[in-house]
């Protein structure tokens, strides 16, 4: 994902289809207000995740799921989007089919199981 300049509240109304994000989108944003830079972990990022992330300096982090981390990201001021462990994880599967046709000339298709996380 790369976002120009945009606000937490103009990412949080941004239109997230169903095949970045599911439908049960959270947003935990208690951080800076201006986005310039974001860390992604998809599927779960768990708290040692998160640690990295708010470390790291950046403005905002998505992930698949949240592990009870909402009174880490108030205490630190920072801003959250979890989009469902399983569509953030297809993102890169997705993206990676027409890269491995192209390469081998083969025939590639994505077969989405969700798995309702």
């Amino acid at each position: 994902f790369f976002f120009k300049q945009k606000t937490a509240y103009e990412i949080y109304q941004c239109d997230w289809s169903s095949d970045v994000c599911s439908s049960d989108l959270k947003v935990i944003s208690f951080g800076k207000k201006e986005i310039k830079t974001m860390a992604v972990c998809s599927g779960g990022g768990g708290q040692s995740q998160l640690a990295e992330a708010i470390d790291s300096g950046v403005d905002f982090y998505l992930t698949g799921d949240s592990t009870e981390f909402y009174h880490n990201v108030r205490d630190a001021k920072f801003n959250v989007i979890c989009a469902g462990h399983h569509a953030t994880e297809t993102v890169g599967v997705k993206a990676l089919a027409p890269i491995l046709k192209d390469k081998f000339d083969i025939e590639v298709e994505f077969i989405d199981i969700p798995t309702g996380l």
